[in-house]
């Protein structure tokens, strides 16, 4: 018994949607998942591309997260005892801010229910993901693709998604880590009123910008944040002695219509039109940017996935 699911990465936040937004994107990790056998609990992987080398695996192959994620669908389908053999192909870099712990969540969880008879629905596979990861952004942009926006009202939460393609993204990373549990710690536990009348605006611009194709509303949408990126800004500066604004500065100025920190950093996304030729300007203004720093980096030019993870034949 074998499947393979395909995860997409994703880009958080987007600016003032703290943990509400999250962004699917054209850069995926393969996880293939085969059955050994039911006579015990173990498991083996082999890993090739980003992460080789310090994902768990081995002796440590248990503490994986895509094993612990299999384990919840193999153990309320009351498979307890599971051997199983996992081979990762993974494009998506580990602690730049661009998903790799959610598409791990999502494409374990998902290669399990596939095995288990598919008995939970992509809703479950997202409560599952979300009770793992802790935030709802990353893991729901994986699982249903688009632009995906958790809204928590005091009746519970909803979940949309809206499928777009207005925009392209340039992600420019950084060859230095932040760690999304410290990226955490800096943000204050008291705002001001009068910033989250700015943040609240900026989340309504940023929605209407994509589902209008609002060009011009974009960049002021992604500048309208009090919650997360000024904090998680000085944390890189005072971390790294990077000047994030130096990187976003480079690429408005080179084309881009909006630039934001993904997620918890370090990778920044800019977004382009879709028939822009300026795109690679854009990518080589922010390599320049962070080198002026000390800091090597690399970008890619992605497009937005429409379909989140998909098993593939």
């Amino acid at each position: 018994m074998k499947v393979k699911v395909r995860v997409p990465a994703t880009t958080a936040n987007l600016g003032p949607g703290f943990d509400i937004f999250g962004l699917a994107l054209t850069l995926y990790n393969v996880i293939e998942m085969e059955i050994v056998s039911e006579q015990r609990n173990s498991v083996i992987i082999n890993i090739e591309g980003e992460g080789k080398g310090s994902i768990p695996s081995g002796e440590r192959a248990e503490e994986n997260i895509i094993y612990k994620a299999a384990r919840i669908i193999f153990d309320k389908s009351d498979k307890k005892h599971m051997e199983v053999r996992l081979h990762l192909m993974n494009t998506i870099p580990l602690a730049r801010g661009l998903g790799s712990s959610a598409a791990a969540i999502v494409g374990g969880l998902i290669a399990a229910n596939e095995l288990c008879d598919g008995r939970y629905n992509k809703n479950d596979i997202f409560d599952f993901a979300m009770e793992l990861e802790g935030h709802p952004d990353n893991v729901g942009a994986a699982v249903y693709g688009g632009l995906f926006a958790c809204l928590k009202f005091k009746s519970g939460i909803e979940k949309k998604s809206i499928k777009t393609v207005n925009f392209k993204v340039v992600a420019c990373i950084p060859d230095f880590e932040v760690s999304t549990e410290q990226a955490r710690k800096v943000l204050p536990d008291m705002y001001k009123a009068e910033d989250m009348k700015v943040t609240a605006s900026g989340i309504v611009g940023l929605t209407y910008s994509f589902l209008k194709g609002d060009t011009e509303l974009l960049q002021k949408s992604i500048e309208s944040d009090y919650f997360h990126q000024p904090y998680r800004v000085h944390l890189v500066k005072e971390k790294e002695g990077v000047q994030l604004e130096d990187v976003f500065k480079a690429a408005k100025e080179h084309g881009a219509l909006g630039v934001a920190l993904s997620g918890s950093g370090p990778t920044v996304v800019a977004f382009y039109e879709g028939e822009s030729q300026h795109h690679e300007d854009i990518g080589k203004a922010m390599e320049e940017a962070f080198l002026k720093f000390g800091k090597n980096s690399r970008s890619l030019y992605l497009e937005i996935d429409n379909d989140g993870a998909q098993i593939i034949r």
